[in-house]
């Protein structure tokens, strides 16, 4: 199936920029399920993502998904 689906010309590589991106909606997705607090993906600075991460981590909330920069 994987190969089907890497051969497919709908499919493109991830640009520059969009692992961080999607990492950040990601983040802010977990974070609104498990600590009930609205996130703006979009709004995150570098700091305000490092507590986010802290903070979950700290309430045992899962991490999957999601590349630590803490």
């Amino acid at each position: 199936m994987h190969a089907r689906l890497a051969g497919s010309p709908l499919l493109t590589p991830v640009a520059f920029g969009e692992g961080r991106r999607f990492g950040l909606w990601d983040l802010a997705s977990l974070t609104e399920g498990a600590l009930g607090t609205c996130v703006g993906p979009g709004s995150l600075t570098v700091s305000a993502e490092k507590q986010l991460r802290l903070r979950r981590v700290r309430q045992g909330a899962p991490t999957r998904g999601t590349r630590s920069t803490a």
